[in-house]
């Protein structure tokens, strides 16, 4: 249910603010408020630089797949990276 909820509150700021669209930093009352979320969790360790990190890439890759249709999501977990990768053309 936490992960939801977090889920929806970034989402909602990110609609309100053109999905984080030439956006180079998240506001600092939305990472307190995920950080303040999260207390009790695993990723409560996290910094507030890593949260703003990946709500910015995710939003990044969510921007340009929403531009495009028949995509997929790839992560390379090593590189802490999200990107997508187009379907070929049938």
């Amino acid at each position: 249910m936490i992960e939801e909820s977090i889920a929806a509150i970034v989402f909602d700021y990110a609609r309100k603010h053109d999905f984080f669209a030439g956006v180079n930093y998240v506001d600092g009352r939305l990472l307190r408020t995920i950080q303040g979320l999260v207390y009790e969790l695993e990723v409560s360790s996290r910094s507030a630089r890593e949260w703003e990190k990946a709500i910015l890439s995710g939003y990044r890759v969510w921007r340009r797949m929403s531009d495009r249709r028949g995509c997929y999501v790839r992560c390379d977990l090593d590189a802490k990276a999200p990107g997508f990768r187009a379907l070929r053309s049938r």
